[in-house]
């Protein structure tokens, strides 16, 4: 790979030091959103400060973003748009943490701010509150009855899909639900051809929207029960993508290939390509990679290829027809017609995040206190350093 790196950012926002040289051309106008230790950072790529956002949370498009700043007993809730213009503010009684924001940037849901855990299971509690504001900032406040964590917003923004954990004080399995907004009706989730999970328990889980927000796919692995009837796998630990359609309110499972629930949750990731109409399943330390067709709700092809060592990390990312894996110190390029490996981009550092541009034409690849953007031939672009950025969320572009 051509190394030919036009831009450096001196160590700047996360680290609160110097100002960053802007470039002109393809990716100026690019926003990249980091994840860092004190929650979501904005990296212009024209240049200027980076922008830290405070509890902030993203449309699945990222065109409407939410943060939230704690007073004494109170919550300022600020909507902002992506270059960071402020669209409106609302102060909150009680501390509260914003969790989801639509898809059409109406409405944020927020929950107490002591509600613990991870993303596989919560902090034991017997109820839920659940406060979700529109763009006036007129709030509905919801006290539910047993562990619920917010999953997605229905795309009419009627309902609010949730996570149940049971039991509510020893979570150890969980299901699907969801909160009627008008009402507060908690009720279950539709099933497509009966085999959506009645309740699932796993410690595997990373999920990607369609890129029309209308489906979230969830990775979910190490199910040693899946509770539903998995084929050819019986009772054994296998994996499989919940399919949560969040515009007419059914779930389904496509089950994976057995060795995909062999590895740990960060050793497989999930992605689709810029039309939905591939989600793709990598698991690189076991070396294969699935395509399904989330339309007919199956797995398409199933390759087996030998993509480096071993890792407990990996990422993907897809163009019209090339698939990038990352993972150890490389991002292996993948034919997705063929589904055969057609290059190999060696990297300075350990790969800890991987996002195309909206435009198609780059790949950001971040490895440790640095960013490098890399066109569809291998060829390096530009980079600059992003000191404490610990993952990709998503790359913004007007």
């Amino acid at each position: 790979m051509r190394r030919s790196t036009v831009l450096t950012w001196c160590a700047a926002l996360l680290a609160a030091c110097g100002t960053a040289q802007g470039i002109e051309g393809p990716g100026s106008s690019d926003v990249l959103f980091v994840r860092t230790a004190a929650g979501l950072s904005a990296l212009p790529v024209a240049g200027g400060a980076p922008r830290t956002l405070p509890g902030g949370v993203a449309s699945f498009d990222l065109g409407t973003l939410a943060t939230t700043e704690w007073g004494d007993d109170s919550t300022t809730l600020k909507r902002l748009s992506p270059r960071g213009e402020q669209l409106a503010s609302a102060t909150l009684e009680g501390r509260l943490r914003a969790r989801l924001v639509s898809g059409s940037g109406e409405l944020v849901a927020l929950t107490a701010s002591e509600d613990g855990g991870d993303v596989y299971m919560p902090a034991p509690r017997p109820r839920t509150r659940i406060v979700v504001v529109d763009e006036t900032g007129r709030e509905a406040r919801y006290a539910l009855n047993g562990n619920f964590e917010p999953e997605a917003f229905s795309t009419d923004d009627r309902e609010l899909f949730m996570i149940e954990y049971v039991p509510p004080l020893a979570p150890e399995r969980y299901r699907v639900r969801r909160l009627r907004l008008r009402d507060g009706r908690v009720l279950p989730i539709g099933r497509l051809k009966l085999n959506a999970p009645g309740q699932m328990q796993g410690t595997g889980r990373t999920q990607v929207h369609s890129p029309g927000g209308e489906e979230l796919y969830t990775l979910y692995t190490q199910q040693d029960d899946a509770g539903h009837a998995a084929e050819d796998h019986g009772s054994e630990a296998h994996a499989f993508v919940h399919v949560l359609n969040l515009e007419d309110s059914w779930a389904h499972c496509i089950d994976l290939p057995q060795v995909f629930g062999r590895g740990s949750a960060s050793a497989s990731a999930i992605t689709t390509d810029p039309y939905g109409l591939n989600v793709f399943v990598v698991d690189w330390t076991h070396g294969v990679v699935a395509s399904l067709n989330p339309s007919k709700v199956r797995v398409r092809e199933t390759a087996h290829l030998h993509l480096g060592d071993p890792d407990e990390q990996t990422f993907a990312t897809a163009t019209d027809d090339r698939l990038f894996v990352g993972g150890n110190d490389e991002v292996v390029v993948i034919d997705t017609e063929d589904m055969q490996i057609v290059d190999r981009w060696n990297m300075d550092g350990e790969v800890i995040g991987l996002r195309t541009s909206r435009d198609r034409e780059r790949v950001y690849v971040a490895t440790p206190g640095r960013v490098t953007a890399i066109d569809l031939d291998g060829n390096d672009l530009f980079g600059f350093d992003a000191p404490g950025a610990t993952g990709f969320e998503e790359v913004w572009q007007p």
